[in-house]
């Protein structure tokens, strides 16, 4: 889901065959929020494909228990990459997830995390539409 300023990457339940093919695809995958059914892991070919996705947040969803310790936040690429947020509705509740300012703002429910990540050449009246 995408317009001018902001995107969204549903992944679902995709697994390592589906992963592949988008990595070998050319597509442009790289968007500002990935949600995801399955957690995210060390598997090689999982790890290409979010280096391209390269999300500000990770969202994991339709998962029950609380994301384990340690798992607040996961590093893409530990040489290159800073630490990327993940919020799981199993532990954090109902989330959402606002970009239509000069920052990407979760908030969640269950948890009371608030978030807030300022964007790069935006501005408060910007729109995402989304």
């Amino acid at each position: 889901i995408a317009d001018r300023q902001s995107s969204f990457l549903l992944r679902g339940n995709t697994d390592e065959r589906v992963e592949k093919q988008l990595v070998e695809s050319g597509l442009n995958l790289s968007s500002d929020v990935v949600e995801s059914v399955r957690p995210l892991s060390e598997m090689t070919a999982q790890k290409k494909f979010m280096e391209l996705v390269s999300p500000r947040i990770v969202l994991e969803t339709g998962r029950s228990g609380k994301i384990p310790e340690g798992r607040a936040f996961v590093r893409l690429d530990p040489s290159t990459s800073p630490s990327v947020p993940v919020f799981a509705t199993a532990s954090d509740g109902a989330v959402t997830v606002d970009l239509t300012g000069a920052s990407l703002i979760v908030q969640c429910y269950g948890s009371s995390k608030l978030f807030r990540l300022p964007i790069a050449g935006r501005t408060a009246s910007s729109s995402s539409g989304l």
